[in-house]
């Protein structure tokens, strides 16, 4: 990814993939060791794993009930950062 935005209301991230190393102090990617790890709330977490293992995903921990009540699952994405994708979400 070279450059991308999420907008919402007034807010917005952007990002981007990993420049050259040592950029901004950065160094070479490492695919197996990502430095963040983002948790994103799906509707149906079970759906959405068998979709992203279908579609190739790289499942680094699998589906699982965790003891603070959410069925989840993390990927890796090809920059090597992990991807929670789960039921807990803290404001319901």
């Amino acid at each position: 990814i070279g450059h991308a935005e999420l907008r919402l209301g007034a807010g917005m991230i952007m990002f981007s993939g990993p420049p050259e190393a040592g950029w901004l102090g950065g160094g070479t990617p490492d695919p197996l060791a990502g430095t963040v790890s983002i948790y994103v709330v799906v509707a149906d977490p079970r759906a959405h794993y068998e979709h992203a293992r279908a579609g190739g995903a790289t499942i680094v921990r699998d589906l699982e009930s965790t003891d603070y009540g959410s069925l989840q699952y993390i990927a890796r994405d090809p920059e090597g950062n992990l991807w929670s994708f789960g039921s807990y979400d803290p404001l319901s």
